[in-house]
């Protein structure tokens, strides 16, 4: 089965495709293939999630997106739980199920346990400086000690930037989260095609990220 099962699996409409794509899902983790997940093709389930950045993982986005759509978030938890086993960063997608029933202290125990076993998981940095910022001022510090975390070991990670601003603007750092948003890391231009090309007769400026001098740089 594996990576074949989930790319030719139909849609997950009925409660037996849905029971054995997740199975298939589970078996696909625990088998260590992770080219093989990355090579998966987000077509098997609606409602997929546009990738929050170039390393995330296209199967848990994907599968939080179908519990959250139909409101299970129970069962989330549960499967997200069962495939933490062989995936520590399952704990991300957990946790936000957890928190949308509520249970926060309960996703807080998840991702700070997930983060001991896999400190330099990116999602797990994310999803925990997210929780951070959703539970009000209380946990601003904290939401911006991890979210220079994440933008220090994930520097071309664009959501580790906006994540950090957002934090910024909880402490009340307002000149800082604008700094940072003018250094955070976009895509690169595409270049002119040969028609365009033909027009230009000034030679383009080169793009650089800067700031303004009285703003310090927002990881110091």
């Amino acid at each position: 089965m594996g990576a074949d099962c989930v790319r030719t699996l139909p849609m997950a409409s009925t409660p037996d495709g849905e029971r054995a794509l997740l199975a298939c899902v589970l078996e696909l983790y625990a088998s260590g293939d992770a080219q093989a997940r990355r090579a998966w093709l987000p077509t098997t389930l609606p409602g997929a999630m546009p990738f929050s950045s170039p390393t995330a993982d296209v199967l848990l986005e994907t599968l939080l997106a179908h519990f959250q759509t139909s409101q299970r978030h129970a069962q989330a938890v549960e499967y997200f739980t069962t495939l933490r086993e062989w995936c520590a960063d399952a704990a991300a997608p957990a946790a936000a199920a957890m928190a949308a029933l509520g249970l926060r202290e309960d996703a807080l125990r998840t991702l700070t346990s997930a983060l001991e076993a896999a400190p330099q998981s990116e999602l797990l940095l994310h999803a925990l400086t997210d929780l951070y910022l959703s539970s009000g001022e209380q946990s601003a510090t904290a939401a911006l000690v991890t979210a220079r975390r994440a933008v220090r070991a994930f520097p071309s990670g664009a959501r580790g930037y906006l994540l950090l601003a957002r934090a910024y603007v909880g402490v009340g750092n307002f000149p800082l989260a604008l700094a940072t948003l003018n250094v955070a890391p976009s895509p690169p231009l595409s270049p002119p095609s040969a028609s365009q090309a033909a027009f230009v007769t000034v030679a383009p400026i080169a793009a650089q990220r800067t700031f303004p001098r009285a703003y310090p740089h927002p990881l110091g």
